[in-house]
């Protein structure tokens, strides 16, 4: 490439300095050297291309113009001074299989330098498209005519329809499309076929579809009275028609008609029977059925608008609506039914009562509605509901006051209420009311009583019974006891009076809470300590103002002193005894007879300790007296015996021999002494009495299995009037 361009140059110096050209060169001398060309010369596209192609100038010290009147080609730069690349190119092409050319102009802009060059532009025809602005037609069932239209970018025809129903014309790009009416009884579908021929062959369909004819009737059936009647509807159809009927009591006219509207004219015979009797019209298209409109007729009839009536107790009025074409009665009646007409013609309301029913239960009829001698026949059945009666609570208790309780009673009739009892009262004794008050006077006595109040309505009665308390007064406690030192016992009053309590002889140790009150009620008893050796009794008196008396017993216990040892044996070694426990309520003191032993308290309890003893001839006795401190009345000690054996000695007994029960008598001796009574036998002297007992030498005793010298001394002063 350079060495053609330096040949180029070249050759235009040659030709600049030389007064001598060739014209056959599209060359002119000039005094400027100047060179311009372009490439290519041509272009080709297809026709969708939208890219640019380049076009090549080369320019020497030359301007350069392009010249473009073709519309669908583009050329971005159309002028310059120096050499470039110019692009090319075209707009889409939608004419289907036809392809197009155009050219522009390349010239040289100096005068001096002339240069014309033409470039082609050719361009592919689009692929041809045949479409429709609707691909499926539907058409009515009537002869019928309908239009689309083609969308298209190339030449087309028609190129076939599939049936002889349908005939198309083409104006333009606009199909006219003419369908016969569709006399058969199902859809129908053809296609229409245009068609392109050329560099591509093409073709396209849309398809048509028709329903069947259609034939509508001013009514959908007919519904008449039993008399003759002549009556008429419209038709309207798609296609022609016939229409016929296979009844013998119906006359049609027209019998076939064309399409469009038409007036069809029934005759209709009269209905002499009870019975309805049904035909048909038939209306066809092509000999196909098409819509069926039955005719009913009637005949004589007597209908009613109910079959059942449903009274309350109380009675009441309905309303039956009678539809008939002819006369009618209605029979059967019950006594406690009125009907305000019980014969007529043609359709009558007729009113019909129940009167009152008086009693519990229900009562029903039947009536009928019908015409003699004609089989038709109503029955009507009457229902109505005896009176409704109940109480709820048939049981009432009242206390032993003077009261009134409310009895509820449901029932919708009236009701009486009766008693044989004097202490029962009655408000009211007849009524429609739903309360009945019962009453009852104060019952005086101890005893419950009953009485028993009758309600009666209509035929059923109820039966109420009344219930009364006695008067009553109960304790929980007839007798109360205290330990000798007093305290507070709860006495539970149940009572249904008033009342008051006493105590007999008043006695100060005993008090009460309170000493009256009405109903129920806890008392306390409270007893005052009791420091002495005897004890001691009081009687408390309830009253009321209607019931016996009750009395409560009251028992106090002396003062208390026992131990759960009644003798204390040691050997001549000495040492402590066991614990021994003292059970009192009273204040004590232990007082020991002897010096060799002694005595450690704990609490209740106690021990003795009992020294060594060396003695051998016999052995030594002593006495552990516990002694009540705080009696204010009399005085009260126990002793227990300590025995401590001399050397050598035994507890064991050996003067049995063979006595296995050891109950010899031999030696065997016991001593009571009782001091201070005299001549009094039963020890109840008033006289600074006491009393000493003494018992010794217990040979044949069997608890007691000491030979040794054992006592006990019980000492008790202050025994006033002791039994």
């Amino acid at each position: 490439m350079k060495r053609l361009l330096l040949l180029i140059l070249s050759s235009i110096v040659l030709l600049g300095c030389s007064e001598k050209y060739e014209e056959n060169l599209g060359l002119k001398p000039a005094l400027v050297p100047r060179y311009l060309s372009v490439s290519p010369t041509s272009f080709e596209f297809t026709a969708t291309y939208t890219q640019t192609k380049p076009l090549s100038v080369t320019s020497v010290q030359t301007p350069w113009t392009i010249e473009n009147s073709v519309n669908w080609i583009t050329i971005s730069n159309t002028s310059g001074s120096a050499s470039a690349e110019v692009p090319v190119g075209v707009y889409e092409n939608t004419i289907g299989d036809v392809a197009r050319t155009g050219v522009f102009y390349f010239r040289s802009g100096a005068s001096d330098w002339e240069y014309d060059a033409p470039i082609s532009v050719t361009q592919e025809g689009a692929y041809p498209v045949i479409n429709f602005s609707r691909n499926e037609i539907e058409l009515k069932g009537a002869a019928v005519t309908d239009t689309v239209k083609v969308l298209s970018n190339c030449t087309w025809f028609e190129d076939g329809i599939s049936h002889d129903w349908l005939t198309v014309s083409a104006d333009g790009d606009v199909l006219t499309i003419k369908a016969t009416a569709n006399e058969t009884n199902n859809y129908r579908t053809a296609t229409v076929k245009l068609s392109h021929t050329g560099n591509i062959n093409i073709s396209s369909t849309f398809t048509v579809k028709q329903a069947p004819a259609n034939i509508t009737a001013g009514t959908d059936s007919l519904k008449l009275e039993n008399e003759a009647a002549s009556i008429t509807i419209s038709i309207e159809s798609e296609a022609p028609w016939t229409a016929s009927t296979a009844s013998s009591w119906m006359e049609i006219s027209p019998s076939s008609g064309d399409a469009g509207k038409t007036e069809l004219n029934i005759e209709i015979a009269p209905n002499t029977t009870i019975y309805t009797r049904t035909g048909y019209i038939i209306l066809s298209i092509g000999g196909t059925e098409r819509v069926q409109i039955p005719v009913v007729q009637k005949g004589y009839y007597i209908e009613v608008d109910a079959t059942e009536f449903n009274y309350e107790s109380g009675g009441g009025t309905y309303d039956l609506q009678i539809t008939s074409n002819t006369e009618w009665e209605i029979t059967e009646i019950p006594k406690w039914i009125t009907i305000d007409k019980t014969s007529g013609k043609g359709s009558k309301t007729v009113k019909v009562t129940a009167a009152d029913n008086p009693i519990t239960q229900s009562r029903s009829a039947v009536i009928h509605v019908g015409q003699s001698g004609l089989s038709l026949d109503n029955e009507i059945s009457l229902f109505q509901k005896g009176k409704y009666f109940d109480i709820g609570t048939t049981v009432y208790n009242f206390d032993d006051k003077a009261s009134t309780k409310e009895v509820k009673i449901e029932t919708d009739g009236t009701w009486t209420a009766t008693t044989n009892e004097d202490w029962i009262t009655l408000k009211p004794t007849t009524s429609k009311d739903s309360i009945l008050t019962i009453g009852v006077t104060e019952n005086i006595s101890e005893d419950e009583r009953t009485g028993v109040v009758s309600v009666t309505m209509g035929d059923k009665t109820i039966e109420i019974n009344v219930l009364q308390k006695g008067k009553y007064f109960t304790i929980d406690n007839s007798l109360l006891t205290y330990t000798s030192k007093g305290g507070d016992i709860k006495i539970s009053i149940t009572t249904s009076e008033a009342w008051t309590a006493k105590i007999e002889d008043n006695p100060k140790w005993i008090t009460l809470s309170q000493t009256s009150g009405t109903g129920d009620i806890e008392v306390t008893a409270t007893a005052e300590d009791n420091p002495s050796v005897n004890s001691r009794t009081a009687t408390i008196i309830f009253e009321t103002t209607y019931l016996q008396p009750v009395r409560v017993i009251v028992k106090q216990d002396a003062r208390t002193l026992t131990v759960d040892t009644r003798e204390l044996l040691f050997y001549p070694k000495g040492g402590t005894s066991d614990p021994i426990t003292i059970t009192t309520d009273g204040e004590y003191k232990i007082e020991c007879s002897d010096s060799w032993f002694s005595v450690e308290q704990t609490g209740n309890t106690f021990t003795v300790t009992a020294t060594k003893y060396t003695e051998t001839s016999f052995p030594r006795i002593g006495t552990v007296t516990i002694s009540l401190t705080d009696l204010k009345e009399g005085s009260y000690s126990l002793g227990i015996t300590v025995t401590q054996l001399n050397e050598g000695g035994s507890f064991l007994r050996n003067d049995y021999g063979d006595d296995k029960n050891h109950d010899q008598n031999v030696s065997t001796s016991g001593t009571l002494t009782i001091k201070g009574f005299g001549d009094d036998k039963n020890w109840d002297s008033s006289i600074s009495s006491s009393t000493n007992l003494t018992i010794t030498s217990f040979n044949s005793d069997k608890n007691w299995d000491s030979a040794l010298g054992t006592r006990i001394a019980v000492s008790v002063t202050g025994i006033n009037q002791n039994k």
